[in-house]
């Protein structure tokens, strides 16, 4: 072979020419993959956004059904159907397979749908968790490479909060709804020596809850501390009384009511006490006594609320009595047709305020905050004249009410407090976006609850 012909068979081997062909055919193979995998992918997507305004929407309705005071099953029912409409989903969703590896403790019929205490709070029923059960994609292009479905699932949560973080809930009820500005009576523990007054038959008598079972603590120190219990409305279904599954409700009264005179004077009114209102001790225990005019601040156009707001603000028995007593009466005139906002935000300071329930035939319909008012000792000799300085004459009894400088080594028998509203009370101040929250009632009335609630992140 001659020298020129092996030159050209040697630049025909090594020829390039065709190669760039092969390479983009390889490339379009893996873009083409890889576009139709996004399809897929695209696809998963939109149903997992469907998935997840499914879920919160699953869970505030949840939320609502439990500060409504639904039973259990139709909470879970609600939020079983509002998950299926929003998913729209051809078939019903498997709940009773449905996992959660997070899920909260309380199991509400299924793994997916549970309630349980929230980080850092001590209160048992503070969060509500719904996790959709897993939907399977299936996919148009993936299945070239082995993949047939893309599963998803969605999950949304509603933290419980209280709207006022000072308010506390005391171990009380009030039985029926009443006005702004009635007195109702807290007695105590009868006795041999000292049966109960009832704060001399002026009163109503306030329920007491047997929490006994729940807190773990007895019902005095509850007084005290305030019941780390969330409560809700409770209307009808299985009772909500006991820990289980809400411990919410205790709709039943307690025999006993505690040492009213520990959980009260000794505990929950033995805090240091604004100095301006004048020294007041219960049982040879100081205890605060500012009265619950001092803190009117927006008394609007009522000339009730404006004198109450500028009378005496305490007395000591002496010239300014009369103008002590005008003080008093111009409150419960002013609380006759309260403004809103009446009160300042300092009331939320005060350990007299406290939260009642209101309960209507064994059913917890809603909630109201008040002022614990007035307390009675007994009167040893029964002698008005025997009531010590400071104290009133009251039947057997000497009564005390907030405001009033005086001591007495003699316990506390009885306790009135005066019925607000969530309207009186300040708009500032508050944890919460609103002072409480409405919720719908039976007969078309709202009750009024002082929780909210939102979705968690």
């Amino acid at each position: 072979m001659e020298p020129q012909d092996r030159d050209v068979l040697r630049a025909d081997l090594h020829s390039e020419r065709g190669a760039t062909a092969i390479i983009v055919a390889s490339a379009m193979l893996v873009l083409l993959g890889f576009a139709a995998f996004a399809v897929d992918i695209s696809a998963a997507r939109n149903e997992q956004r469907l998935d997840q305004a499914a879920a919160d929407a699953a869970a505030l309705a949840g939320g609502v059904g439990f500060l409504a005071g639904d039973p259990m099953d139709q909470i879970v029912d609600d939020i079983q159907r509002y998950a299926e409409e929003n998913l729209n989903s051809p078939e019903p969703l498997d709940w009773s397979t449905c996992r959660d590896p997070e899920a909260l403790p309380e199991h509400l019929t299924s793994e997916c749908i549970s309630m349980g205490p929230d980080e850092g709070s001590v209160l048992p029923y503070r969060r509500l968790r719904v996790r959709i059960p897993t939907q399977d994609t299936e996919t148009t292009f993936g299945r070239v490479l082995g993949v047939e479905t893309i599963e998803t699932f969605a999950v949304a949560e509603i933290t419980f909060e209280p709207t006022i973080d000072e308010l506390e809930l005391f171990p009380a009820a009030l039985s029926g709804a009443l006005s702004t500005g009635s007195r109702r009576c807290l007695s105590g523990v009868p006795s041999p020596s000292s049966p109960i007054d009832r704060c001399e038959g002026h009163h109503g008598v306030i329920v007491w809850l047997d929490l006994d079972a729940c807190e773990g603590s007895p019902l005095d120190e509850v007084m005290w501390s305030g019941t780390d219990i969330l409560f809700t409305v409770y209307r009808s279904g299985t009772p909500r009384t006991g820990c289980d599954p809400f411990p919410n409700a205790a709709a039943s009264a307690s025999p006993a009511p505690g040492d009213l005179n520990h959980g009260l004077v000794e505990r929950r009114l033995a805090t240091e006490p604004w100095p301006v209102y004048g020294d007041a001790r219960i049982d040879d225990r100081r205890i605060d006594n500012r009265p619950l005019w001092s803190f009117i601040d927006e008394p609007g156009s009522s000339t009730a609320c404006a004198d109450a707001a500028s009378g005496a603000t305490t007395t000591d028995d002496s010239e300014d009595d009369d103008e002590y007593v005008e003080a008093r009466n111009n409150l419960f005139a002013c609380l006759g047709s309260p403004p809103d906002d009446l009160f300042s935000a300092e009331l939320y300071e005060s350990p007299r305020l406290v939260l009642l329930p209101v309960i209507t035939s064994s059913h917890i319909d809603g909630f109201v905050p008040a002022f614990i008012d007035s307390i009675w000792v007994e009167n040893p000799t029964g002698d008005p004249i025997d009531c010590d300085k400071g104290f009133e004459s009251d039947g057997d009894s000497c009564r005390h009410d907030a405001g009033r400088e005086g001591s007495t080594d003699e316990p506390a028998r009885s306790a009135s407090v005066i019925v607000l509203s969530c309207d009186v009370l300040a708009a500032d101040g508050i944890s919460g976006a609103e002072k409480c929250s409405r919720v719908p009632g039976p007969g078309g009335d709202d009750s009024t609850v002082f929780f909210e609630f939102a979705l968690s992140g």
